[in-house]
């Protein structure tokens, strides 16, 4: 055990694919954590990171007092003063946020988070359009929605969240049609709208510490999900001149922030737009593990002073990200996969290589990843 004092505690039950690299990480490096599992045990308990499970919580609605409760229970079992939540969702991040004070000052918490304001500068969508802006960072245009509106565009919202505290998500448009679903199923008021950028797709990865000197990785995006879903295929590459990295380095530290964060770049041709930034793990973050530049290495080295080799962070270009159950439920889907710039090609390349860095198809997540593909062929019989 690196250090007796401090535990890092997961949240589980989200964004799944991020908290097993996690799990993965602090074994490998033997540091200490455990877990609250959301509502059942789920997905975790078909791994070996089920006997990390101390706590599961009553429902999928996070609770303040079951949190601090279960917090003081977890410094009395394994005697320990400082429980570090790592931030793993949108929904715990911003429920870490809301009760901070209480969780730093009675809890006993480190939250590694930035304030309030600056989170949510970052992972509302036009508010970190806004700021791009002013930093001369390219964005896609924007349109007023009316009949001239040139298809095709998107539809994105303005918060995370909207004024009924209910999460929001983008809209793909493509046709009348498509704006006419839109119009019966949102609030217009919640919305602001883009024009689509194609082409090219690409994750600046980033981790800032506390002292403002960062490390960057780069994920080339190879196949996604239908209708903008989650990344199914992806690969390590070098960083160039059109990602305009040198402006998104002073963008953040501007704010001063701290942590993980993912930005969404689109285009390429002349030059790459800024679709969106997540302020959080994200769900291939597995390909910064395989590449050798594992970012979650950065949490422990600056909450438990434990210096990490620079071995560790000398990136290996052209590894491979592939989550077999993501790319079978897209195919069983009505609607086309997205297949990025050079996404197809790359795919049938690296084909041999792909099951030794499927995310789940490992000895200590099999379980997960056989009960996933059971679940999607299940959900394919039934559609038929």
């Amino acid at each position: 055990m690196l250090y007796e004092k401090k535990k890092f505690l997961l949240f589980s039950g989200y964004n799944n694919r991020a908290v097993i690299t996690i799990c993965r990480t602090l074994e490998k490096l033997n540091v200490d954590y455990c877990i609250i599992a959301n509502g059942e045990n789920g997905f975790l308990s078909k791994s070996i990171y089920k006997d990390k499970i101390f706590h599961s919580l009553a429902n999928q609605r996070l609770d303040i007092n079951e949190v601090s409760q279960v917090l003081e229970k977890i410094k009395l079992n394994y005697n320990i003063k400082t429980v570090i939540i790592l931030p793993t969702t949108e929904y715990l991040n911003r429920f870490l946020l809301k009760h901070r004070l209480l969780l730093e000052t009675q809890g006993g918490c480190e939250i590694p988070l930035v304030d309030q304001s600056t989170y949510e500068q970052i992972s509302d969508k036009e508010s970190f359009a806004l700021l791009c802006d002013r930093f001369n960072i390219h964005i896609p245009k924007t349109y007023l929605l009316n009949e001239k509106t040139p298809l095709p565009f998107v539809a994105k919202p303005k918060k995370e969240f909207n004024k009924e505290n209910k999460r929001t998500y983008p809209y793909l448009i493509f046709s009348k049609e498509d704006i006419s679903n839109f119009l019966k199923l949102q609030n217009i008021e919640d919305y602001y709208f883009q024009e689509f950028i194609g082409g090219n797709s690409v994750y600046l990865l980033f981790y800032f510490y506390k002292d403002g000197s960062y490390k960057l990785m780069v994920q080339q995006n190879g196949g996604q999900q239908p209708n903008g879903k989650s990344i199914f295929f992806a690969w390590s590459r070098l960083p160039d001149n059109r990602m305009q990295i040198d402006k998104f380095v002073e963008l953040f530290k501007s704010v001063s922030y701290q942590g993980l964060v993912m930005v969404e770049l689109k285009g390429g041709d002349k030059h790459y737009c800024m679709i969106e930034a997540n302020p959080r793990a994200w769900g291939p973050i597995q390909l910064t593990s395989d590449s050798h530049f594992n970012l979650i290495m950065c949490y422990i080295e600056e909450y438990l002073s434990v210096k990490i080799p620079p071995k560790n962070f000398k990136v290996k270009i052209g590894i491979p990200y592939f989550w077999f159950n993501g790319y079978l439920d897209a195919i069983f889907s009505k609607n086309p996969i997205t297949w990025f710039k050079y996404g197809k090609s790359m795919f049938w390349k690296k084909i041999l290589k792909l099951p030794f860095h499927e995310v789940y198809f490992h000895k200590d997540t099999f379980g997960i990843f056989y009960a996933e593909f059971i679940q999607i062929i299940k959900k394919y019989l039934r559609k038929q």
